[in-house]
C-alpha cells in the first residue's frame, strides 16, 4: 500500500511539472526573441567595429551568421534580436511525458494482468477454469469471465536437464 501511495504522490508530482512548463515552452516558441538592447554598454561583454557597409548589408550578413547557427531571429528598424537553446528543453519535455507514458503502461499491465500455476500429475488433464489453478493471481480489473477456453490431457512428459553451466 505505501508503495502504491508513493508511486501515485510521484506521478502526480510528475504530471503537475510538466503541464506548466509545457504551457510556457509552447508560449516561447510562439513569441519572438526579446527586442536588442538600446545600450550595449550595460551589457557584460560586446564589441564593436566600423565598416564600410550600409546598414542594411550588415543586417543581412548577421541574419545570415544568425540563421546558419539556428537562431530565431527578429528584426526591428536596424536592429537584430535573436534566440536559441529550445532543444534542451523539448528533450526534456519528451523525456518526462515518456516517462508518464511509461507509468501508465506499467499501471495498467497491473490492473489487467492474470497470472496462474497449476502442476500436471503425467495422466492427469487441465481445463483452463479458476477452479483448476493451484493458485491464480489477478489485477483488480481483469475479468476472470475472458479467460481462453483450452484444456488437455498430459499423456508423456520427459525432463532435461543441463548437467553444466550457468544455473538457470
Amino acid at each position: 500500500v505505501w508503495f502504491s501511495a508513493i508511486y501515485i504522490l510521484l506521478f502526480v508530482s510528475l504530471i503537475g511539472c510538466i503541464v506548466p512548463r509545457t504551457g510556457q515552452f509552447v508560449g516561447q516558441l510562439r513569441s519572438r526573441p526579446p527586442g536588442a538592447p538600446k545600450r550595449l554598454t550595460r551589457l557584460p561583454a560586446y564589441t564593436t567595429w566600423r565598416t564600410e557597409a550600409g546598414p542594411e548589408e550588415v543586417r543581412e550578413a548577421a541574419l545570415g551568421v544568425l540563421g546558419k547557427r539556428r537562431f530565431r531571429t527578429h528584426t526591428v528598424g536596424d536592429a537584430v534580436a535573436a534566440e536559441k537553446g529550445y532543444l534542451r528543453e523539448a528533450g526534456n519535455l519528451v523525456f518526462h511525458v515518456a516517462l508518464i507514458v511509461m507509468l501508465v503502461a506499467f499501471a495498467a499491465g497491473q490492473l489487467f494482468k492474470s497470472e496462474g500455476g497449476k502442476l500436471v500429475v503425467e495422466g492427469d488433464g487441465f481445463a483452463n477454469t479458476l477452479t483448476q489453478y493451484d493458485d491464480f493471481k489477478s489485477g483488480s480489473l481483469y475479468d476472470t469471465d475472458s479467460l481462453a477456453p483450452f484444456s488437455f490431457v498430459l499423456d508423456d512428459f520427459v525432463g532435461t536437464y543441463a548437467e553444466s553451466g550457468p544455473q538457470r
